[in-house]
Protein backbone atom coordinates (compact mmCIF):
# COMPACT_ATOMS: atom_id res chain seq x y z
CA UNK A 1 0.00 0.00 0.00
CA UNK A 2 1.39 3.40 -0.99
CA UNK A 3 1.86 6.02 1.63
CA UNK A 4 3.15 9.56 1.39
CA UNK A 5 6.62 10.18 2.70
CA UNK A 6 8.81 13.23 2.88
CA UNK A 7 12.12 12.79 1.15
CA UNK A 8 14.94 15.31 1.36
CA UNK A 9 16.65 15.49 -1.98
CA UNK A 10 19.35 18.12 -1.84
CA UNK A 11 21.58 17.85 1.22
CA UNK A 12 18.45 17.87 3.41
CA UNK A 13 17.56 21.42 2.36
CA UNK A 14 14.79 20.74 -0.14
CA UNK A 15 12.04 18.22 0.57
CA UNK A 16 9.34 16.88 -1.67
CA UNK A 17 6.20 14.90 -0.84
CA UNK A 18 6.18 11.73 -2.96
CA UNK A 19 4.62 8.29 -2.91
CA UNK A 20 6.61 5.41 -1.52
CA UNK A 21 7.41 4.18 -5.04
CA UNK A 22 11.12 4.75 -5.59
CA UNK A 23 13.64 4.45 -8.34
CA UNK A 24 17.38 4.15 -8.23
CA UNK A 25 19.76 5.79 -10.69
CA UNK A 26 22.87 3.76 -11.37
CA UNK A 27 26.12 5.56 -10.57
CA UNK A 28 26.96 6.12 -14.26
CA UNK A 29 24.52 8.64 -15.69
CA UNK A 30 25.98 8.23 -19.19
CA UNK A 31 28.75 5.99 -20.49
CA UNK A 32 30.26 6.64 -23.93
CA UNK A 33 32.66 4.17 -25.54
CA UNK A 34 34.40 4.86 -28.86
CA UNK A 35 36.64 2.46 -30.79
CA UNK A 36 38.46 2.60 -34.12
CA UNK A 37 41.50 0.94 -35.68
CA UNK A 38 43.64 3.46 -33.82
CA UNK A 39 42.42 2.59 -30.32
CA UNK A 40 39.55 2.87 -27.91
CA UNK A 41 38.44 5.20 -25.15
CA UNK A 42 35.64 5.72 -22.65
CA UNK A 43 33.97 8.74 -21.11
CA UNK A 44 31.79 8.28 -18.02
CA UNK A 45 29.45 10.92 -16.62
CA UNK A 46 28.75 10.36 -12.93
CA UNK A 47 25.14 10.63 -11.79
CA UNK A 48 26.13 13.17 -9.14
CA UNK A 49 27.18 15.58 -11.92
CA UNK A 50 23.58 16.30 -12.91
CA UNK A 51 21.02 18.55 -11.27
CA UNK A 52 17.61 18.02 -9.73
CA UNK A 53 14.66 19.93 -11.16
CA UNK A 54 12.37 19.41 -8.20
CA UNK A 55 9.25 21.11 -9.54
CA UNK A 56 9.40 19.25 -12.87
CA UNK A 57 10.17 15.91 -11.22
CA UNK A 58 13.27 15.25 -13.28
CA UNK A 59 17.04 14.89 -13.12
CA UNK A 60 19.04 16.71 -15.80
CA UNK A 61 22.58 16.73 -17.15
CA UNK A 62 23.99 18.42 -20.26
CA UNK A 63 27.51 18.63 -21.66
CA UNK A 64 28.84 22.16 -21.22
CA UNK A 65 31.51 21.97 -23.94
CA UNK A 66 32.81 19.45 -26.51
CA UNK A 67 34.65 16.51 -25.00
CA UNK A 68 37.28 14.31 -26.68
CA UNK A 69 37.13 10.56 -26.15
CA UNK A 70 40.78 9.57 -25.71
CA UNK A 71 42.69 6.32 -25.44
CA UNK A 72 45.09 5.49 -22.62
CA UNK A 73 47.92 7.34 -24.34
CA UNK A 74 45.84 10.49 -24.70
CA UNK A 75 45.17 10.23 -28.43
CA UNK A 76 41.72 11.39 -29.56
CA UNK A 77 39.51 8.58 -30.85
CA UNK A 78 36.35 10.64 -31.35
CA UNK A 79 34.66 13.83 -30.15
CA UNK A 80 31.46 14.19 -28.19
CA UNK A 81 30.14 17.53 -29.45
CA UNK A 82 26.99 17.61 -27.39
CA UNK A 83 25.11 15.35 -25.02
CA UNK A 84 22.23 15.56 -22.60
CA UNK A 85 20.18 13.16 -20.54
CA UNK A 86 16.99 13.80 -18.62
CA UNK A 87 15.46 11.19 -16.34
CA UNK A 88 11.85 11.77 -15.35
CA UNK A 89 9.95 10.39 -12.37
CA UNK A 90 7.19 9.34 -14.79
CA UNK A 91 9.46 7.24 -15.49
CA UNK A 92 11.10 8.30 -18.77
CA UNK A 93 14.61 8.66 -20.17
CA UNK A 94 15.44 11.30 -22.81
CA UNK A 95 18.91 10.96 -24.35
CA UNK A 96 20.50 13.19 -27.00
CA UNK A 97 24.05 13.07 -28.38
CA UNK A 98 26.13 14.40 -31.25
CA UNK A 99 29.47 12.73 -32.04
CA UNK A 100 32.23 13.05 -34.61
CA UNK A 101 34.17 9.98 -35.67
CA UNK A 102 37.96 9.92 -35.90
CA UNK A 103 40.23 9.29 -38.88
CA UNK A 104 38.86 5.79 -39.41
CA UNK A 105 35.46 4.18 -39.08
CA UNK A 106 34.45 4.58 -35.44
CA UNK A 107 32.16 2.44 -33.31
CA UNK A 108 30.13 4.13 -30.59
CA UNK A 109 28.32 2.42 -27.71
CA UNK A 110 26.46 4.68 -25.28
CA UNK A 111 24.51 3.56 -22.23
CA UNK A 112 22.20 5.73 -20.14
CA UNK A 113 21.80 5.28 -16.41
CA UNK A 114 19.79 2.23 -15.40
CA UNK A 115 16.60 3.43 -13.73
CA UNK A 116 15.85 0.66 -11.23
CA UNK A 117 12.25 0.64 -9.97
CA UNK A 118 11.52 -0.45 -6.42
CA UNK A 119 9.16 -3.25 -7.48
CA UNK A 120 8.30 -5.13 -10.66
CA UNK A 121 5.00 -4.56 -12.43
CA UNK A 122 3.49 -6.78 -15.14
CA UNK A 123 0.92 -4.20 -16.28
CA UNK A 124 3.40 -1.72 -17.73
CA UNK A 125 3.07 -0.23 -21.19
CA UNK A 126 5.84 1.63 -22.98
CA UNK A 127 6.73 3.69 -25.99
CA UNK A 128 10.00 4.64 -27.66
CA UNK A 129 11.02 7.29 -30.16
CA UNK A 130 14.26 7.90 -32.02
CA UNK A 131 15.57 10.46 -34.52
CA UNK A 132 19.04 10.08 -36.09
CA UNK A 133 21.05 12.15 -38.56
CA UNK A 134 24.36 11.79 -40.38
CA UNK A 135 26.42 14.59 -41.97
CA UNK A 136 29.37 14.22 -44.33
CA UNK A 137 32.28 16.53 -43.47
CA UNK A 138 35.03 15.29 -45.83
CA UNK A 139 33.30 15.15 -49.23
CA UNK A 140 33.22 11.35 -49.57
CA UNK A 141 29.74 10.47 -48.32
CA UNK A 142 28.71 9.34 -44.83
CA UNK A 143 26.99 6.38 -43.26
CA UNK A 144 25.64 5.44 -39.85
CA UNK A 145 25.02 1.73 -39.35
CA UNK A 146 23.63 -0.07 -36.28
CA UNK A 147 25.83 -2.64 -34.57
CA UNK A 148 24.70 -6.23 -34.72
CA UNK A 149 23.14 -8.46 -37.37
CA UNK A 150 20.96 -7.06 -40.18
CA UNK A 151 17.82 -5.48 -38.77
CA UNK A 152 19.45 -4.35 -35.54
CA UNK A 153 18.66 -0.86 -34.32
CA UNK A 154 21.10 1.94 -33.53
CA UNK A 155 18.78 2.78 -30.61
CA UNK A 156 17.70 0.08 -28.16
CA UNK A 157 15.04 0.67 -25.50
CA UNK A 158 15.76 -1.99 -22.87
CA UNK A 159 14.21 -3.09 -19.58
CA UNK A 160 15.28 -5.39 -16.74
CA UNK A 161 18.93 -5.08 -17.72
CA UNK A 162 18.97 -6.70 -21.17
CA UNK A 163 15.39 -7.38 -22.29
CA UNK A 164 14.50 -5.55 -25.49
CA UNK A 165 11.35 -3.46 -25.82
CA UNK A 166 12.22 -1.88 -29.16
CA UNK A 167 15.12 -1.16 -31.51
CA UNK A 168 15.11 1.52 -34.19
CA UNK A 169 17.05 2.94 -37.15
CA UNK A 170 19.33 0.37 -38.76
CA UNK A 171 21.11 2.53 -41.35
CA UNK A 172 21.36 6.08 -42.67
CA UNK A 173 23.63 7.24 -45.51
CA UNK A 174 24.21 10.34 -47.59
CA UNK A 175 26.21 11.42 -50.63
CA UNK A 176 29.24 13.72 -50.61
CA UNK A 177 28.73 16.94 -48.63
CA UNK A 178 25.20 15.88 -47.79
CA UNK A 179 23.21 14.99 -44.71
CA UNK A 180 20.36 12.61 -44.03
CA UNK A 181 18.00 11.83 -41.18
CA UNK A 182 15.51 9.19 -40.10
CA UNK A 183 13.00 8.85 -37.29
CA UNK A 184 10.79 6.12 -35.89
CA UNK A 185 8.10 5.69 -33.21
CA UNK A 186 7.11 2.45 -31.49
CA UNK A 187 4.15 2.24 -31.40
CA UNK A 188 3.07 4.82 -33.96
CA UNK A 189 0.68 6.36 -31.41
CA UNK A 190 0.11 5.84 -27.69
CA UNK A 191 1.72 2.99 -25.75
CA UNK A 192 1.87 -0.80 -26.14
CA UNK A 193 2.22 -3.53 -23.48
CA UNK A 194 5.75 -4.54 -22.61
CA UNK A 195 4.61 -8.14 -22.11
CA UNK A 196 6.29 -9.02 -18.82
CA UNK A 197 7.40 -7.80 -15.42
CA UNK A 198 9.27 -4.50 -15.59
CA UNK A 199 11.69 -3.62 -12.79
CA UNK A 200 13.90 -1.07 -14.54
CA UNK A 201 14.77 0.64 -17.81
CA UNK A 202 17.67 2.10 -19.79
CA UNK A 203 18.53 3.46 -23.24
CA UNK A 204 21.41 2.27 -25.43
CA UNK A 205 22.93 3.65 -28.64
CA UNK A 206 25.23 1.37 -30.64
CA UNK A 207 26.41 2.24 -34.16
CA UNK A 208 29.37 2.86 -36.47
CA UNK A 209 30.13 6.10 -38.30
CA UNK A 210 32.30 6.60 -41.39
CA UNK A 211 35.61 8.48 -40.87
CA UNK A 212 35.48 12.17 -40.03
CA UNK A 213 31.69 12.51 -40.06
CA UNK A 214 29.09 13.66 -37.53
CA UNK A 215 26.18 11.60 -36.23
CA UNK A 216 23.40 12.81 -33.95
CA UNK A 217 20.61 11.05 -32.08
CA UNK A 218 17.65 12.08 -29.96
CA UNK A 219 15.77 9.29 -28.20
CA UNK A 220 12.98 8.75 -25.69
CA UNK A 221 11.98 5.65 -23.71
CA UNK A 222 8.90 6.03 -21.51
CA UNK A 223 6.85 3.73 -19.28
CA UNK A 224 3.16 4.00 -18.43
CA UNK A 225 1.59 2.19 -15.49
CA UNK A 226 4.86 1.90 -13.54
CA UNK A 227 3.86 4.71 -11.15
CA UNK A 228 5.70 7.90 -10.34
CA UNK A 229 8.97 7.42 -8.52
CA UNK A 230 11.45 9.38 -6.45
CA UNK A 231 15.11 9.20 -7.49
CA UNK A 232 18.06 7.91 -5.49
CA UNK A 233 21.56 6.91 -6.55
CA UNK A 234 22.56 3.28 -6.19
CA UNK A 235 25.22 3.26 -3.45
CA UNK A 236 23.99 6.53 -1.90
CA UNK A 237 23.06 4.89 1.39
CA UNK A 238 22.65 8.13 3.35
CA UNK A 239 20.66 9.83 0.55
CA UNK A 240 22.78 12.97 0.35
CA UNK A 241 22.94 12.69 -3.50
CA UNK A 242 26.59 11.59 -3.34
CA UNK A 243 28.26 8.17 -3.33
CA UNK A 244 31.32 8.22 -1.08
CA UNK A 245 32.98 7.27 2.18
CA UNK A 246 30.03 8.61 4.17
CA UNK A 247 27.91 5.77 2.76
CA UNK A 248 29.98 2.92 4.19
CA UNK A 249 28.08 2.73 7.49
CA UNK A 250 24.77 2.70 5.67
CA UNK A 251 25.93 0.03 3.24
CA UNK A 252 27.12 -2.31 5.99
CA UNK A 253 23.92 -1.75 7.98
CA UNK A 254 21.68 -2.31 4.94
CA UNK A 255 23.46 -5.59 4.26
CA UNK A 256 23.44 -6.90 7.83
CA UNK A 257 20.43 -5.24 9.48
CA UNK A 258 17.81 -3.83 7.04
CA UNK A 259 15.41 -2.96 9.87
CA UNK A 260 18.14 -1.09 11.73
CA UNK A 261 19.06 0.68 8.48
CA UNK A 262 15.54 2.05 8.08
CA UNK A 263 15.69 3.39 11.63
CA UNK A 264 19.01 5.13 10.92
CA UNK A 265 17.99 6.44 7.51
CA UNK A 266 14.17 6.67 7.46
CA UNK A 267 14.13 8.63 4.19
CA UNK A 268 16.30 6.12 2.32
CA UNK A 269 15.88 2.59 1.00
CA UNK A 270 18.11 -0.40 1.91
CA UNK A 271 17.88 -1.57 -1.71
CA UNK A 272 20.18 1.30 -2.60
CA UNK A 273 22.87 -1.18 -1.52
CA UNK A 274 21.80 -3.55 -4.32
CA UNK A 275 24.69 -2.45 -6.52
CA UNK A 276 24.60 -5.49 -8.81
CA UNK A 277 20.87 -5.11 -9.51
CA UNK A 278 19.96 -8.61 -8.34
CA UNK A 279 17.01 -7.46 -6.26
CA UNK A 280 18.71 -8.44 -3.00
CA UNK A 281 21.44 -6.94 -0.82
CA UNK A 282 24.23 -9.43 -0.18
CA UNK A 283 28.00 -9.87 -0.10
CA UNK A 284 27.84 -9.96 -3.92
CA UNK A 285 27.28 -6.18 -3.82
CA UNK A 286 30.47 -5.40 -1.88
CA UNK A 287 32.89 -5.21 -4.81
CA UNK A 288 30.60 -2.95 -6.82
CA UNK A 289 30.03 -0.65 -3.88
CA UNK A 290 33.75 -0.38 -3.11
CA UNK A 291 34.49 0.37 -6.77
CA UNK A 292 31.85 3.12 -6.84
CA UNK A 293 33.25 4.74 -3.68
CA UNK A 294 36.87 4.56 -4.89
CA UNK A 295 35.92 5.88 -8.32
CA UNK A 296 34.20 8.89 -6.83
CA UNK A 297 37.06 9.51 -4.37
CA UNK A 298 39.58 9.55 -7.22
CA UNK A 299 37.82 12.38 -9.09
Amino acid sequence: MNRTTWTCLVAGLICLGVTEARAQLSADLLRVEAESQFGEGTVVINAADGEWDIQAGRYVWALSQPLDVRDREGATIATLWSASITVFASPKIDLSVSVESGDSQTTFVMDSTYLHLSSKNDQVEARARAAFSITDLNFDGAELRALGPPGSGAFRAEYNGDALFSQMISRIFTSASGSASAFQNDPSIGFRPVGGDVGGMESRLAFTVTPGDIASATTTFELSGAGSADFFFVGDLNCDTEVGLADITGFVTAMTDPVGYELLFPNCDPLLADVDGSGDVSVADINGFVSAVLSRAAE
